[in-house]
This record gives structure tokens, C-alpha cells and sequence, in this order.
């Protein structure tokens, strides 16, 4: 994890730079073999970070509705896992941890 930890520092110290500016991370994808720990280090870099984070597990998931929400072929149709964080949240500024986004070999 050595690189990503290499690119959160250098875009902290980029923002602290100057003052008032947010620190903005990429989209990070950590790939590797199971067990390496992907899911615990993405949960600990959110809380390194103090930022409210959510963890979907995309094995389980059965369709894009989980993230986006409002399938329109059911009646009980609702907001999805990114529509909830942003209007629940204490926080708009979250991270979403998508475990096992591509589990084919």
C-alpha cells in the first residue's frame, strides 16, 4: 500500500500549500490476492482521514440500484447507497469503500 500512502501524503502536503484548500484523493482502486488486507486498509485510510466512510459489498450486490438507487421497474424503488450518504450524512465529503468490485478471475 506503500503507493497509495505516497500519493495521500504528497496531495496533503499540495493542499496544505495553501491554506483553505480541500484535500481532493482519486478514485483509488487496491488490487492485490484476497487476504492482503485491500478492505481494512481502505477503512483505516478513511479514518486516518476523519471522513465518514460506507462499505458495499458488490459480491452481494444485484444490480447497479445499490449504488445509484431508484430502480424504476419496482414499486418499492429508493435511493441508492450514494443518494442516502449525501443527504443523511453528517458530511457530503465521504468515502465509499466498494469491496470486491471485480470478483471474476
Amino acid at each position: 500500500f506503500g503507493a497509495v500512502v505516497d500519493l495521500v501524503e504528497t496531495l496533503t502536503v499540495l493542499a496544505r500549500a495553501k491554506p483553505g484548500s480541500p484535500l481532493i484523493l482519486p478514485p483509488l482502486l487496491l488490487a492485490g490476492p484476497p487476504g492482503v488486507g485491500k478492505t481494512a486498509f481502505a477503512v483505516a485510510l478513511a479514518e486516518t482521514l476523519v471522513v465518514e466512510w460506507s462499505l458495499l459489498g458488490m459480491s452481494h450486490a444485484t444490480a447497479g440500484f445499490d449504488l445509484g438507487g431508484l430502480d424504476s421497474g419496482y414499486g418499492r424503488g429508493g435511493p441508492g447507497l450514494l443518494t442516502r450518504q449525501a443527504a443523511l450524512g453528517q458530511n457530503p465529503d465521504r468515502a465509499v469503500i466498494l469491496d470486491e468490485l471485480d470478483t471474476t478471475p
